[in-house]
């Protein structure tokens, strides 16, 4: 932990990896943590005891304050993450032990820590300017930041489509025409347009079923160019009004009425690049939950079940990720713009991995919300398979960054989307040789 700091002297503060110890001495539950996940840490105290930080750091924070016994380290780290850079080394370095009276053996043993570190967000909101009501989350320990919207710009949401029709739940439907028609009925989100990219394919009663459901907030816009999804995509954009596009694949339907908010107010922090979804499939199953890099890409906790609280509740809280799916997903049109919109060099896949990839080296954060959700008919409409020539690209353009995803530990099997643990060796992963 001190080789952690000295390597990065501008670190305030390091951590590291942790897992739960019986009152028989057997240890148990590893937690492996991404490298520092602000949003994350707004959500669940993911670093908990052990931390090793600068002195002159932690002094001028006022170091532990009274009034938030339970949740000191808490709300510590949130004002340490607010001054400096925060490290990670990998491993597993200390054992929470399972007392009678702890949290770790009884998460209702001590309920005013909760409560405590409940102002601890909401104190370190106010602080960095996220204007929020802060709630206990769904499960024990864990918090929702409701964010309060300084005001609703006009999100111009971009479907491609070919018009296609398929069965779900033994009905037959047009996919575009249910994914606008489940916003219009479902969502709360006041002001919105849709601009549908429609190949010359698309049938006339399509067309017309959109006219009706879409009214005057519908711009339908001809493509009679070869299918290439990034192409259709930044035609969209070209032809949208808004403030914000949230890209949204045809085969969708809305769940969480107040998704396209929920988009918005994480935009509303200047240093979010890009927002994704919670998607499931059709049977309830979970589609997306963020992209991994990590030997990947691939979709993480891929097929669990759409109930799941996922490893260490990763899968109730917002969070960093290094990428996620432009099945749904929102950013601001100036970031876009300015990362250089999708390249089109890949028409079918990658395109949302590599609009992803170029959003981080700009230096924004990409942010996944369980709070954001649709129904994912699983790129019914869309080509199958990728290129060797896409696969060319990417693996040229960002070999580097997907072999390492910072947000994923490497002390767990890489290439895997459900969080298994590299063999271990004295609780560090035999591949694992330092901090990051």
């Amino acid at each position: 932990m001190v080789a952690a700091l000295d390597s990065n002297p501008a670190a305030v503060l390091a951590y590291s990896d942790h897992d739960i110890l019986t009152a028989s001495g057997r240890p148990f539950d590893p937690f492996y943590k991404p490298d520092f996940s602000p949003e994350r840490l707004r959500g669940q105290n993911y670093i908990t005891h052990f931390v090793v930080a600068r002195r002159e750091a932690v002094n001028a924070v006022g170091g532990f304050r009274d009034g938030y016994d339970g949740a000191q380290d808490h709300d510590l780290v949130l004002r340490l993450g607010e001054v400096g850079p925060v490290v990670h080394v990998p491993g597993v370095l200390y054992h929470w032990r399972q007392a009678p009276d702890s949290v770790a053996a009884d998460e209702n043993a001590k309920p005013y820590a909760f409560d405590a570190g409940r102002r601890a967000v909401a104190d370190h909101c106010a602080r960095v300017g996220i204007d929020a009501t802060v709630l206990h989350g769904s499960l024990r320990g864990t918090y929702t930041v409701r964010r309060r919207l300084s005001s609703t710009p006009l999100v111009s949401v971009v479907i491609p489509t070919r018009g296609s029709s398929g069965v779900v739940w033994d009905k037959v439907r047009y996919y575009v025409v249910d994914a606008v028609a489940s916003i219009e009925a479902n969502s709360t989100y006041p002001s919105v347009e849709y601009i549908v990219v429609a190949d010359s394919v698309t049938p006339p009663a399509v067309l017309e079923e959109l006219a009706r459901v879409g009214g005057d907030k519908l711009r339908i816009v001809p493509f009679d160019e070869p299918f290439n999804f990034s192409r259709k995509c930044n035609v969209g954009a070209d032809a949208a009004s808004g403030d914000a596009l949230l890209f949204l694949n045809d085969d969708t339907e809305l769940i969480a009425p107040d998704s396209i908010g929920e988009f918005v107010g994480h935009l509303q922090s200047t240093d979010v690049g890009m927002v994704g979804a919670r998607l499931l499939f059709a049977d309830g199953r979970l589609q997306h939950g963020g992209h991994l890099y990590a030997d990947g890409p691939i979709h993480s906790l891929f097929g669990w079940p759409g109930s799941a609280v996922g490893p260490q509740r990763m899968c109730t809280i917002p969070r960093e990720c290094s990428g996620v799916t432009a099945a749904a997903a929102a950013m601001r049109r100036e970031v876009f713009d300015a990362v250089g919109r999708f390249d089109e060099a890949f028409p079918v896949n990658f395109n949302d991995v590599d609009l992803c990839l170029r959003v981080r080296r700009e230096g924004y954060r990409i942010v996944w919300t369980p709070a954001a959700q649709w129904y994912h008919f699983e790129s019914v409409t869309r080509v199958a398979g990728h290129t060797q020539d896409e696969l060319d690209l990417l693996l040229g353009r960002w070999r580097e960054e997907l072999n390492h995803d910072v947000y994923f530990n490497p002390c767990l099997l890489p290439g895997r989307n459900d969080w298994l643990p590299r063999p271990m060796l004295s609780g560090i992963s035999a591949d694992v040789l330092g901090g990051r």
